[in-house]
């Protein structure tokens, strides 16, 4: 039990206390999916220390945007390269990917 003007206690009921937490971002997360991390907010004496969460927020992109799990992409192509087998390559952060404008997935 805690006790005014305790020798132990020299801040009061509790103490401040600093912790490195690593937020693991999966590939394929959605915005609002959460990332709980338990019994690591404050705490009172005689309380459940309570719980972190955080949040994913998407960010808009210039090039990309989603719709579900897909990631969609619009550009501009000549009408000969339409007509004809066309591949395109692609820059998506440091990767580059080959690009098929008649490539769909099923």
């Amino acid at each position: 039990m805690w006790r005014p003007n305790c020798r132990a206690c020299p801040e009061g009921k509790t103490s401040t206390e600093k912790i490195e937490l690593t937020v693991e971002i999966t590939r394929g997360m959605r915005p609002g999916e959460r990332i709980t991390f338990e019994e690591v907010a404050d705490e009172k004496p005689g309380f459940k220390a309570g719980d972190l969460h955080f949040i994913i927020v998407g960010l808009g992109d210039t090039v990309f945007h989603r719709d579900g799990d897909q990631l969609y992409i619009t550009m501009e192509i000549p009408l000969v390269h339409a007509l004809v087998s066309y591949t395109s390559l692609l820059r998506c952060g440091a990767q580059r990917t080959p690009l098929s404008p008649f490539v769909t997935h099923q």
